[in-house]
C-alpha cells in the first residue's frame, strides 16, 4: 500500500495502478478475505485510473485557475473517465422509464 501512495503522490499513475490491480483483481489474499483493505485497494485503483486518464487527456494538464479547469472540462476533459457502473444502472433503469 505504501509504494502505491507513493506512486500516486509522485504522479507514476501508471505504476500505482499496476500496484492497486494485483490486489484488485480477486487473486489477492488479503483483498479477498478484509474488506477494508480491499476497499483502500480499489480507491488507490480509481485514484490511478482518474491520474492516468489526466495524463492521456492533455487538454486538462497545466489548468492554473477553476475557471481553466471548468473552461478544460467543458471542451472534452469529461472524457476523462466514464460513469461509474454503480452509478450507471439506476440512471439507465430510470432513463427507460421516462422516456
Amino acid at each position: 500500500m505504501a509504494a502505491a501512495l507513493d506512486a500516486l503522490m509522485i504522479a507514476e499513475f501508471q505504476r500505482a495502478l499496476v500496484l492497486a490491480t494485483a490486489r484488485t483483481s480477486g487473486k489477492s489474499f488479503w483483498t479477498t478475505f478484509d474488506p477494508r483493505r480491499r476497499i483502500a485497494w480499489h480507491l488507490v485503483e480509481l485514484a490511478a485510473r482518474l491520474g492516468c486518464g489526466v495524463v492521456d487527456h492533455e487538454a486538462l494538464l497545466g489548468c492554473v485557475t477553476l475557471a481553466d479547469g471548468v473552461e478544460r472540462h467543458i471542451a472534452g476533459g469529461y472524457q476523462v473517465i466514464g460513469p461509474s457502473p454503480a452509478r450507471a444502472g439506476p440512471r439507465r433503469a430510470a432513463s427507460a422509464r421516462h422516456p
